[in-house]
């Protein structure tokens, strides 16, 4: 039994992680009407589309790449720290791949299915399979708020929250700006 405590512990911890509360942006209500009438139908577009995805420090900020991917961190395995980098999301038909960085090393995803809610101030990307090095098998989800958009420049962005389970366990959240780039 001696054997297996770290293992046991390491498991037990990294089930800990928690999905901090996802509050959008106050005061950007506009962006739901715009993001309704261009980027949700592109979401649904049987013709592929890219959407650069950048951590940033405030709203509207350019998503440039110095900024590049969604930040997430966790813990995998006996106590190896895992840092997850999610620079680009390709949306097809309701369909979404993730582009999973982990440790620097690119893991393999499926894609995973794209659910606006009602009001249409987010989206959800659930049951994204990835795997990384063979060993490291999880399920993502990711949330992305529409609090600000500029059709104009296919241009738009809110608040994120990514989380993953499985032999790694971890979770991130922010703010983002994101590059619609097809």
């Amino acid at each position: 039994m001696g054997k297996f405590t770290p293992l046991i512990f390491s498991i037990a911890l990294s089930a800990c992680a928690q999905l901090p509360a996802f509050e959008p942006l106050k005061g950007e209500s506009a962006a739901r009407v715009t993001v309704s009438s261009w980027l949700l139908p592109l979401l649904r577009d049987i013709k592929s589309t890219q959407l650069l995805l950048c951590d940033v420090e405030t709203p509207r900020q350019a998503c440039n790449l110095e900024r590049i991917g969604l930040d997430a961190t966790g813990v995998g395995g006996v106590f190896l720290p895992l840092v997850v980098s999610l620079p680009l999301v390709e949306v097809k038909a309701s369909r979404a791949s993730l582009q999973v960085d982990i440790n620097g090393i690119d893991a393999t995803c499926t894609a995973g299915s794209i659910r606006p809610n009602t009001n249409h101030t987010l989206v959800e990307i659930n049951n994204v399979y990835c795997n990384w090095l063979v060993v490291g098998n999880v399920v993502s989800n990711l949330k992305l708020s529409f609090d600000w958009d500029d059709p104009a420049s296919g241009t738009f962005g809110g608040r994120y929250q990514i989380r993953f389970i499985g032999t790694g366990n971890g979770s991130g959240s922010g703010i983002y700006s994101a590059k619609v780039h097809s």
